[in-house]
């Protein structure tokens, strides 16, 4: 068989592993890049050879593993040919490609635009249970640290969370944990705080606009704003990290804001507000967290697209406002930052 080409690819030395297939010209997203072919086997003779190339390569972490595809309920694909081009794209945990079956046959398709001369991933989706056989080393900052497919990262990192703490971190080395967060870009997430009476409060969103890496905050009506001694015994230096701005009117900044593009949503209990834990963010999200006794103001409330809300479990019917509100920011900018990874 000739050797399967693409004019969108050239094959060379990865840091990943060995060999690699790179970008020769800028590739446009949902290209098909190039087919991965072999030799069409059974179902059996496929578990055979994998169980083989399993128990040859294991000592050995500088060979590949296992190049078999899925074809359908009979059949695989057993790429691990000469001929077969895209066997050579290495695994990443932050792939810029996928592939797809599309009429019987297996395309590596880009799953983003990809410049001239970057290397061309895909996830290897391989399966939990014997994850430990295959390391990763594709170096992206999700490494997940082995070739596994995504759908089993939950579990894997539930695995690793039970190895019991030996140790807390010195100061020091929590500064230095901190730098890898830190770099990471500002997530687009608003907050705006309408008429909150208590400066307490307000120092403490602050605090949690910083740790969870928001873009800005927005203080409304009689909601206090810095400078305060109030607002800076809560906040701890942190009205100095995040943007913020006053304005009287609320309604202006909502009209603003989703002028610009947020969805606007209600910390609040509505007859048609929904499980924050349900909520999956995917384009630039405005937070509205309201008074402590009255909620958000009607004007707000009327300008808003959706309303969320903390299911309370106690005899109690709600959270105090700065508690609501770091449970809601941080689920919300975790949700946005994993949408704008994949």
């Amino acid at each position: 068989m000739k050797k399967t080409a693409s004019p969108y690819i050239t094959v060379k030395q990865s840091s990943i592993h060995s060999n690699g297939v790179f970008a020769k010209k800028n590739i446009p997203a949902g290209t098909r890049v190039i087919e991965y072919v072999g030799e069409k086997i059974t179902k059996a003779e496929s578990d055979r050879r994998a169980e083989v190339v399993l128990n040859v390569n294991k000592t050995d972490n500088t060979k590949g593993a296992v190049y078999i595809f899925t074809l359908n309920k009979r059949y695989d694909i057993d790429g691990n040919v000469s001929y077969n081009t895209a066997r050579l794209i290495n695994h990443s945990c932050s792939p810029n490609c996928e592939a797809q079956l599309v009429r019987g046959h297996i395309w590596i398709v880009a799953l983003k635009d990809i410049q001239r001369g970057e290397e061309l991933t895909y996830n290897y989706g391989y399966d939990f249970d014997s994850y430990e056989e295959h390391p990763c080393r594709c170096g992206s900052p999700d490494c997940v640290g082995y070739i596994l497919a995504e759908e089993h990262w939950p579990k894997l990192k539930a695995r690793h969370l039970t190895h019991r703490p030996k140790r807390k971190l010195s100061h020091e080395e929590i500064v230095r944990h901190q730098e890898k967060f830190r770099r990471k870009p500002k997530v687009p997430v608003i907050l705006v705080l309408d008429n909150i009476r208590s400066a307490h409060n307000v120092g403490a969103a602050f605090r949690t606009a910083d740790g969870a890496g928001i873009e800005k905050i927005y203080l409304c009506g009689i909601t206090a704003y810095p400078p305060n001694s109030q607002i800076d015994k809560t906040a701890l230096g942190a009205q100095c990290s995040v943007a913020w701005e006053y304005h009287n009117n609320v309604a202006d900044v909502l009209k603003d804001i989703k002028a610009r593009g947020y969805q606007v949503i209600l910390l609040e209990q509505t007859d048609a507000s929904f499980d924050y834990a349900d909520f999956e963010a995917k384009q630039p999200v405005c937070l509205v967290v309201g008074n402590e006794i009255e909620g958000v103001s009607e004007i707000a409330f009327h300008l808003a697209d959706r309303a969320m809300e903390i299911p309370m479990f106690g005899e109690k019917n709600s959270l105090n406002v700065s508690v609501a509100c770091g449970v809601a920011v941080y689920h919300i900018s975790h949700s946005l930052r994993t949408h704008l990874r994949s």
